[in-house]
């Protein structure tokens, strides 16, 4: 991967994990360990992004106490 800037793919991926705001990302990207590498980095935090747009998307409502008392037969 090229970069205008004189970083390393390590520098870059040790940025990315120390910056990782969601602490759940964080935690996948360092069960990766020695394994990790920049283009995983930038995969996993593509997965998590994914999710949580797809998640934003799911429109789960309380039940009203009508609802919630309501017998359905």
């Amino acid at each position: 991967m090229q970069f205008w800037c004189n970083f390393g793919d390590n520098q870059i991926r040790d940025a990315v994990l120390c910056k990782c705001r969601p602490d759940h990302v964080t935690c996948k990207l360092l069960k990766e360990r020695v394994e990790l590498t920049l283009a995983r980095t930038l995969e996993i935090a593509e997965q998590c992004e994914s999710v949580a747009h797809q998640m934003s998307h799911l429109s789960v409502s309380e039940p009203s106490k009508e609802d919630a008392n309501r017998v359905y037969v």
